[in-house]
């Protein structure tokens, strides 16, 4: 039996989770098993619970204005995960700052898919 590979979205939109959820299913099906995280009490309770391959954390997670509040509310439960913000706006100034975070890497929104089709969580 095969054991799926749990990553963690953390994003206000539903729809991120669904198109997520679509390209993670249609790229490797039955490999990964996503949740969905819409505040980050429940990104805590997930995270406090689980161990995840990935966690993908929306840049603008409101009501926080950027990963710059919510990684440090979520740092110590992030253990050996590789942490991947998206943005819609992937050239803003604050990311970076992101190394700082230990955040592995900004991903454009744009570009998820395809990356995710390429085997993003493989590596």
């Amino acid at each position: 039996m095969t054991t799926l590979q749990r990553v963690l979205l953390i994003d206000d939109d539903e729809m991120e989770f669904k198109l997520v959820e679509t390209h993670l299913n249609f790229s490797e099906p039955g490999k990964y098993e996503l949740d969905f995280a819409d505040n980050i009490d429940a990104a805590i309770a997930f995270l406090e619970n689980n161990k995840y391959r990935a966690i993908i954390l929306d840049n603008r997670f409101h009501p926080y204005s950027d990963f710059r509040e919510t990684v440090p509310l979520i740092s110590t439960l992030v253990g050996d995960s590789k942490l991947y913000v998206i943005s819609s706006t992937s050239d803003d100034p604050c990311f970076s700052e992101a190394a700082a975070y230990q955040v592995d890497e900004v991903i454009d929104k744009f570009d998820l898919p395809g990356r995710i089709k390429s085997g993003l969580f493989s590596n």
